[in-house]
């Protein structure tokens, strides 16, 4: 890995700095003590982001579970995929009024 961008330089410094958290080998100096408390801030963060993650998707699951029970099995929430706007976003900015497009966009087919 070369260190010519920021994102490596802050993956490398976050990887020895989380290596020296777990180094107990040596009696702390200031210099290992400081890298050590930003590699337990690494690990923590790094988890959490993790963590965030997962439930964020957990949460999306469920969210679509949801709208399947009261949106397609009991019809209590009404769909907006008939809505004029939702068309338009599905099909690319083209209606079902609007004569279908070529691939490339340009032309119509007849």
């Amino acid at each position: 890995m070369t260190l010519n961008s920021v994102d490596n330089v802050i993956v490398v410094i976050g990887t020895l700095a989380t290596l020296s958290y777990f180094f107990f080998t040596y009696k702390q100096n200031p210099v290992l003590h400081a890298s050590s408390e930003i590699g337990k801030w690494v690990i923590m963060v790094t988890f959490g982001a993790a963590f965030g993650s997962g439930i964020m998707g957990r949460l999306s699951l469920l969210i679509d579970r949801i709208l399947l029970v009261f949106r397609d099995w009991l019809p209590l929430i009404q769909s907006s995929v008939g809505a004029p706007w939702m068309e338009r976003v599905v099909r690319g900015g083209q209606t079902a009024a609007d004569p279908p497009l070529s691939p490339q966009g340009m032309e119509q087919i007849p």
